[in-house]
């Protein structure tokens, strides 16, 4: 809770100080994720952060219920999260009810190689479908 407290602060304060206002969030990560981060957090918008990042902070779902999820068409690639904060049991919902959903799982080591080269599958999968 303590975490998202954290980034809904910051968010909010993209507001009045610009983007650079998420940095502190990013300082205990190693060097280079870090840099990753601020670069991809420069590209983000202070509106749509601070309303995402309050979201989070509430704890709501964006679904009342799984069967909500069955109107969504689009294809989906999910990876569960492994910590409180991103439950296996909401991600198994989502398998559940999203009819074009492809689950796949990440370690630690290289995060963003991994999800990139899923994406990157699974659009090619769906060009081939």
């Amino acid at each position: 809770q303590a975490a998202m407290a954290a980034m809904a602060e910051a968010g909010q304060r993209t507001l009045v100080e610009g983007i650079g206002a998420l940095r502190p969030l990013f300082a205990a990560l190693p060097d280079e994720i870090r840099e990753r981060a601020c670069a991809l957090s420069a590209t983000y918008d202070p509106g749509s952060v601070a309303a995402s990042t309050r979201f989070m902070a509430s704890g709501a779902q964006p679904f009342a219920d799984g069967a909500e999820l069955a109107a969504i068409t689009a294809p989906v690639l999910l990876v569960p999260g492994t910590d409180p904060t991103h439950p296996f049991e909401v991600a198994e919902v989502y398998r559940r009810h999203l009819p074009r959903c492809a689950v796949r799982s990440v370690g630690p080591a290289d995060y963003a190689a991994e999800i990139a080269a899923m994406i990157e599958r699974e659009l090619e999968l769906e060009r081939d479908a």
